[in-house]
C-alpha cells in the first residue's frame, strides 16, 4: 500500500484494514515493514524526483523551437500563504508542548513537541530568509538585464533585436521543458 499512496497515506490505509491489532504492535509492524515514515517518504520523493527527471524532454530535443515562444503560464505556489499555514502548525505544537502550572507558570508538558516546533520555525525562518533572498537577487537581475537592454537599443537597435529574439527562444525552450 505504501507503494502506491506513500508511507504515510499507505500506513494509514493498511492500519484501518487491522483495527484489532494493538497500537505498539503496530508501530513495531510498520517499522519493521516500512521503516520510519520520514525515511519512506523520502525514498518515495527521490523515486517521484527522478520519475520527473525522466519526462523532462533533454535540452538537443528542444532546439527547434521557432517563433514566438509559448506564452508562460502564471503557476503560483502562494509560498507566502503556506509559510503563514506552517508558521501557525508550529505555533499550535508550542502550545500543545506547554502547559501553565497550577502557580500561573510556564511549564514543558511535552519535550519533544517543544524541540519539534522550535526546529519548524528555525527552518520556516531560514525558507523565508533563502525566498527573500532569491527575490532580492531576481529583482536585482532584472535591473541588470533592463540597463543592458536600454543601452544595446540606444547603440544599435537592430542588435537590440537580436538580442530580444535570443531571449524568446532560450524562454520559448525553457517553457517547453516546464520552467
Amino acid at each position: 500500500m505504501t507503494a502506491k499512496h506513500g508511507a504515510k497515506e499507505g500506513c494509514r490505509l493498511a492500519r484501518e484494514k487491522f483495527p484489532a491489532v494493538p497500537h505498539g504492535t503496530w508501530g513495531r509492524w510498520r517499522v519493521e515493514a516500512v521503516g520510519y515514515s520520514g525515511d519512506a517518504n523520502a525514498q518515495t520523493v527521490g523515486a517521484l524526483a527522478q520519475q520527473i527527471r525522466e519526462t523532462i524532454p533533454a535540452p538537443e530535443a528542444l532546439s527547434h523551437v521557432a517563433g514566438d515562444p509559448m506564452p508562460a503560464v502564471a503557476r503560483s505556489l502562494r509560498f507566502w500563504d503556506e509559510m503563514d499555514t506552517l508558521l501557525q502548525d508550529a505555533d499550535l505544537l508550542r502550545r500543545f508542548a506547554l502547559a501553565t502550572g497550577h502557580d500561573g507558570a510556564l511549564k514543558v508538558r511535552v519535550p519533544k513537541a517543544l524541540v519539534d516546533a522550535a526546529n519548524m520555525r528555525q527552518s520556516l525562518l531560514k525558507l523565508a530568509l533563502a525566498q527573500a533572498e532569491v527575490a532580492h537577487g531576481v529583482q536585482r537581475a532584472q535591473q541588470f538585464f533592463d540597463a543592458v537592454i536600454d543601452a544595446v537599443g540606444q547603440e544599435s537597435p537592430e542588435c537590440q533585436r537580436r538580442i530580444m529574439l535570443r531571449l524568446r527562444e532560450v524562454q520559448g525552450e525553457a517553457a517547453a521543458r516546464g520552467f
